[in-house]
C-alpha cells in the first residue's frame, strides 16, 4: 500500500498473522492504519509513535534497528493547517531540546510524501527525517479520506545534531522601567495629592 517493496523489508519466521509478515520499515504505514481505523469515529486528530524500525543489514547478522519518532495530524479540511501544526509541533521540539535550526529541502522523489506540500529536514549536512502531507494517493489505499500530515525523525541523528549556542545574560541589578512618565505641576502640590 505504501509502494514499499516487500522483498526490501525482513520477514517474520513465525508471523502471528498473514499482516504481520514484514518487520517495519516506516511508522508512517501502522499510523495510517490506525487513522483509518480512527477517522470514522473522530473527523480530526493528532497521534505520534515512538519506535524502532528494522532495515536489512547485507553481511550481518542482525538487521539495523533505528529509533524513530513520528507525529501525525489529521482531519477534513483542505487548507495547509495540518501541515502548518505539524511543521509548528517539530520546531517546538527542536527549541526545547535547544537544536540549532535545521534546513528544509523540498521532497519530490518519494511517492510516500505529497511532492509540493512536504521536506527533508537536514541536520549538520545530513537527511534527518521528513516533514509534509502523506501522498493522497497513498493515504486512500490505507482507505483514510482525510489529509495526513506528519513528521518521521531519526531519533539518533536528531540527538546528535548541533545544539544552539546559548549566550550567558546576567540578571539585571536594576528592574526594567516598562512605562515612564513625568507630570509638570506647580511647586506647592504636595507628593500625596
Amino acid at each position: 500500500k505504501a509502494g514499499i517493496a516487500p522483498s526490501s523489508t525482513l520477514t517474520v519466521a513465525n508471523p502471528l498473522s498473514s499482516d504481520f509478515v514484514h518487520m517495519r520499515t516506516s511508522l508512517i504505514t501502522s499510523a495510517l492504519a490506525t487513522v483509518a481505523a480512527n477517522q470514522g469515529m473522530t473527523s480530526q486528530g493528532e497521534l505520534f509513535e515512538s519506535a524502532m524500525i528494522y532495515r536489512k543489514n547485507e553481511g550481518a547478522a542482525l538487521p539495523d534497528e533505528l529509533p524513530r519518532v513520528a507525529v501525525f495530524s489529521y482531519g477534513p479540511e483542505q487548507d495547509d493547517r495540518y501541515f502548518r501544526r505539524i511543521k509548528g509541533a517539530f520546531d517546538a521540539w527542536r527549541k526545547a531540546e535547544n537544536k540549532a535550526d535545521m534546513a528544509m529541502v523540498r521532497v519530490t522523489d518519494d511517492p510516500l510524501w505529497h511532492p509540493g506540500r512536504s521536506v527533508s529536514v537536514i541536520a549538520d549536512g545530513k537527511e534527518i527525517g521528513r516533514i509534509g502531507e502523506i501522498h493522497p494517493a497513498i493515504a486512500r489505499r490505507f482507505g483514510v479520506d482525510r489529509r495526513v500530515a506528519a513528521f518521521d525523525i531519526d531519533l539518533t541523528a536528531f540527538i546528535a545534531a548541533p545544539n544552539s549556542a546559548r549566550a550567558y545574560h546576567p540578571i539585571p541589578q536594576i528592574p526594567p522601567v516598562l512605562r515612564d512618565a513625568a507630570f509638570i505641576v506647580s511647586e506647592r502640590v504636595e507628593y500625596a495629592s
